[in-house]
C-alpha cells in the first residue's frame, strides 16, 4: 500500500515537471521567434476605395500593443478588430494575434504603409499605389448637390429663393451643411429640411431639400458662394468586414446675382415686389352699429419675395369718437408670399356718422419696373344710440261680462217644477266653480311662463365665463346677446355700467384699471335670484284688483 502511494506521487510530480518544461520551451520559442507580418487586400487601389491591412504576430502580445497613428497621415483609418488564437499541433505550441484595419486613400499617388512595431516585432513597409477614382466606379461616393435660384436679377431689398437638393445614396453620418453667402447678402433659412425617397437615373436616393431666402442689401453684381456639405460616409470592403469612415466635402456651384439700385424717382418706403395684395374684412359687415358695440377690422397684407423685416408698420389714425384696440400682428409664409394679418377692434363712443380711415401702400413692381400702389377704402359708419330693452309688462285686461237683458214684454208662467230646479242650481254652481278655477289657473300659468325666459342659462353663463376670463372682446359679444333676454331694469343698468367701465379701461387712451370681481358677483347673484324676483313682481299686479272684489 505504501508503494502504491509513492508511485502516485512520482506520477504527479512527473506531469507537473513536464508541463513546466513545455511552457518554458514555448516561452523561449516565443522570445526567440516573435515575428510580425503586414499584408494588404488590394494593391493598387483607387481613391476612396476601402482595402484591408492585416497585421499578424506569432506570439502572446497585448491587444493594445499596435500603434496605428502613423497610418492617418495618408489614409482614412477605420476601427481595428483584434483576434487571437492558440494552437497545439504535432506537439508544437503556438499563439497568434491578428489585427484587421480598414484603410482608404485620400488622393492618387504612391504612398507607404510604414513599419509597425508590436512589442519589438516590426512589420515590413508596404508601398501602395493609388489611382484616380473612376467616376463610374462603385467606389466613387454617390452624393450629389443641385442648386437653383428663383431669380438672378433683383432690386435692392427684393428677396428670392435659393434651393438646395442633396441626393444621397451612401451611409452618410455626422453631416453639416453651410448656408450660401456673399458680401452684402442677407440669408435666412425657410422652414425645415424636407426628406423624400426618389429614383434618379434608375437609382434610389434620399433627397434632402433645403430652401433659403436671400436678400441683397447693396446693388451691383455679386457672386453667391455655394453651400458646403461636410460629413463622413461609412464604407465596407468588398471581400471583408472592415469599415472606414470616408470624409465627404461637397460644394454646390456658385451663382452670379445682378442687383439693381433703388430708382431715384421713387419716394416713400421702398417695397420691391412682383406682387402685393392688400385686403380688409369687417365683422359685422353692416355699416350701422349701436354706440358701445364693437366691430372688428381685419387687414391682410400679402407680399411676394419680401422678408418679414421689410414689411411696413401699419399705423392708422382713427377719430377721437371711437376707441381702438390693436392686436399683435400675425405673420406667416405661403407659396413665396410673406403674409401679415392685423386685427383691430373698434368701439364707437357716441351716436352720429363716423368715417374710419382707409390705407394706401405704395410699392415697386419689379416685373414691369413701375411704381404702383394698393389701397383699402375707408368705411363710413352710422352710429345709433345704445340699444336698451325694457322689461315687458303683463297686461291685465278686465274681464267683460255681457249683461243679461230681460224683455219686459215676456210673460213668465210659474208652475211647480219639483226637485229639478234644485239639482240644476247645484250643477250650475259646480260648473261655475270649475270654470273660475280653470280661468285662474290658466291666467297664472300665462303670468308665470316668463320665468323660464328669465333663466336663459346659456347666455348668462356665456357672459359669466367671458367676464371670468377677463377678455374684452368676448365680454362685448356675450353682453350683446345677454341683453336681448328679459332682465330686470335694475340688473341691466348695473351690468351696463360695469361694461362701460371696462370699455373705458381697456380701450381708452388713458390708462385705467378695471376689476371684474364686481361684475362677476352681480351676475352670480342675478342668476340665483331671477325666479324668485320675477314671481314677487307678478304678485304686485293681481289679475283682479282688490277694490273690485
Amino acid at each position: 500500500m505504501k508503494g502504491f502511494y509513492n508511485n502516485v506521487k512520482k506520477s504527479h510530480f512527473f506531469k507537473t515537471f513536464l508541463l513546466f518544461v513545455l511552457f518554458a520551451f514555448a516561452g523561449m520559442s516565443n522570445a526567440r521567434a516573435l515575428e510580425a507580418v503586414a499584408t494588404v487586400s488590394d494593391n493598387p487601389v483607387s481613391v476612396n476605395q476601402v482595402f484591408e491591412l492585416t497585421v499578424t504576430v506569432n506570439g502572446n502580445v497585448d491587444s493594445d500593443s499596435l500603434d496605428i497613428s502613423s497610418l492617418k497621415q495618408d489614409f482614412q483609418v477605420g476601427r481595428p478588430s483584434v483576434s487571437s488564437a492558440t494552437n497545439w499541433i504535432n506537439g508544437e505550441f503556438s499563439q497568434n494575434v491578428t489585427w484587421k484595419i480598414g484603410l482608404a486613400a485620400r488622393k492618387e499617388g504612391t504612398f507607404t504603409i510604414p513599419s509597425l512595431d508590436i512589442s519589438g516585432a516590426k512589420t515590413t513597409p508596404i508601398r501602395v499605389k493609388v489611382k484616380k477614382a473612376n467616376i463610374n466606379a462603385t467606389q466613387q461616393l454617390d452624393i450629389q448637390i443641385e442648386t437653383s435660384l428663383e431669380r438672378t436679377t433683383l432690386y435692392v431689398g427684393e428677396s428670392t429663393r435659393y434651393q438646395l437638393r442633396i441626393f444621397i445614396a451612401e451611409n452618410l453620418q455626422e453631416a453639416s451643411l453651410t448656408a450660401p453667402s456673399a458680401p452684402g447678402l442677407s440669408v435666412e433659412q425657410i422652414g425645415e429640411d424636407q426628406r423624400q425617397d426618389v429614383v434618379k437615373n434608375g437609382k434610389r436616393y434620399l433627397m434632402i431639400t433645403r430652401t433659403y431666402q436671400v436678400t441683397p442689401q447693396v446693388d451691383g453684381t455679386m457672386t453667391i458662394t455655394g453651400s458646403q456639405l461636410i460629413g463622413s460616409v461609412v464604407r465596407q470592403g468588398r471581400r471583408f468586414g472592415s469599415s472606414v469612415n470616408i470624409p465627404v466635402d461637397r460644394k454646390s456651384d456658385d451663382i452670379t446675382l445682378s442687383v439693381a439700385p433703388i430708382p431715384a424717382s421713387f419716394k416713400g418706403l421702398w417695397l420691391p415686389t412682383p406682387d402685393l395684395n392688400l385686403l380688409q374684412d369687417w365683422q359685422p359687415e353692416s355699416t350701422t352699429v349701436a354706440a358701445g358695440e364693437p366691430i372688428t377690422r381685419i387687414i391682410t397684407l400679402r407680399v411676394k419675395n419680401v422678408s418679414q423685416s421689410r414689411l411696413p408698420d401699419i399705423k392708422l389714425s382713427y377719430p377721437d369718437s371711437v376707441r381702438v384696440y390693436d392686436e399683435k400682428p400675425i405673420y406667416g409664409d405661403e407659396d413665396g408670399y410673406t403674409i401679415m394679418t392685423l386685427k383691430q377692434v373698434i368701439i364707437p363712443k357716441s351716436e352720429g356718422s363716423i368715417t374710419l380711415p382707409g390705407l394706401v401702400i405704395p410699392w415697386w413692381d419689379t416685373v414691369s419696373g413701375t411704381e404702383k400702389s394698393s389701397e383699402i377704402s375707408p368705411l363710413t359708419l352710422t352710429v345709433t344710440p345704445a340699444k336698451e330693452q325694457s322689461l315687458p309688462t303683463v297686461g291685465t285686461s278686465p274681464v267683460q261680462v255681457a249683461p243679461q237683458t230681460q224683455n219686459v214684454n215676456d210673460v213668465v208662467t210659474i208652475v211647480d217644477a219639483g226637485i229639478w230646479p234644485y239639482v240644476s242650481a247645484l250643477l250650475g254652481v259646480l260648473w261655475l266653480a270649475t270654470a273660475t278655477g280653470w280661468v285662474v289657473t290658466s291666467r297664472r300659468q300665462r303670468i308665470d311662463s316668463p320665468d323660464f325666459s328669465f333663466n336663459a342659462p346659456t347666455r348668462s353663463e356665456n357672459l359669466f365665463d367671458a367676464v371670468k376670463e377677463n377678455h374684452p372682446i368676448q365680454i362685448q359679444n356675450a353682453y350683446k346677446r345677454w341683453r336681448q333676454d328679459n332682465h330686470p331694469k335694475k340688473i341691466k343698468d348695473s351690468v351696463k355700467h360695469e361694461i362701460e367701465k371696462m370699455n373705458a379701461s381697456m380701450y381708452s387712451k388713458e390708462t385705467t384699471s378695471w376689476d371684474n370681481k364686481k361684475l362677476l358677483e352681480m351676475l352670480e347673484k342675478s342668476n340665483g335670484k331671477k325666479l324668485q324676483e320675477n314671481r314677487t313682481d307678478t304678485d304686485l299686479a293681481p289679475l283682479v284688483p282688490s277694490n273690485n272684489r
